[in-house]
């Protein structure tokens, strides 16, 4: 899986649960180690957190129950939750993805054993209407460029790309 570029946060949750009584350099403690504990993939160690944050703010995050510790690493439950979806998330959309590469492949194949010599054999009737759709797209974007149908004045397209569409 990528890098976790964001993890899910209640600006409502925060205003009113017990962070909110914190003084601000303790809320800031908290964010600061919820972000690093984020970006580690969720295994972040008690040590690199003692680096990170002050050790007295790491025990009043201790005390307030903000984050737990088993000795070695810190635990953030809600971030160990938001991880957990996104992993399930990720390997659904991992299989999907396979099913519908397999069945691209399949399509793929079949349409290239359809050819001979040339000429095609089996006609597929699903490819030829994307063959024509496509050609359709092709065929309006010559119209627009040809008979020059632009809606603003201002916008100018120049000779370059004119070819470029026209092709």
């Amino acid at each position: 899986m990528k890098e976790l570029p964001y993890f899910k946060f209640y600006p409502s949750q925060w205003i009113t649960g017990n962070i909110s009584f914190l003084s601000f350099k303790e809320q800031g403690a908290f964010m600061k180690a919820c972000c690093f504990y984020w970006a580690q993939d969720c295994k972040l160690k008690t040590q690199q957190v003692k680096r990170i944050i002050d050790e007295d703010l790491y025990n009043s995050l201790l005390d307030n129950g903000l984050i737990k510790s088993d000795g070695e690493y810190i635990i953030i439950s809600w971030l160990d939750e938001q991880l957990e979806e996104r992993k399930k998330r990720h390997e659904a959309n991992v299989k999907n993805g396979k099913k519908g590469g397999k069945k691209s492949a399949e399509l793929r194949a079949s349409n290239q054993g359809g050819l001979e010599g040339g000429s095609r054999v089996g006609v597929d009737h699903g490819s030829s209407i994307k063959i024509r759709k496509e050609k359709i797209r092709k065929e309006k974007i010559k119209g627009v460029v040809g008979e020059k149908q632009f809606s603003d004045p201002n916008l100018h397209v120049d000779d370059e790309l004119k070819n470029i569409l026209t092709k």
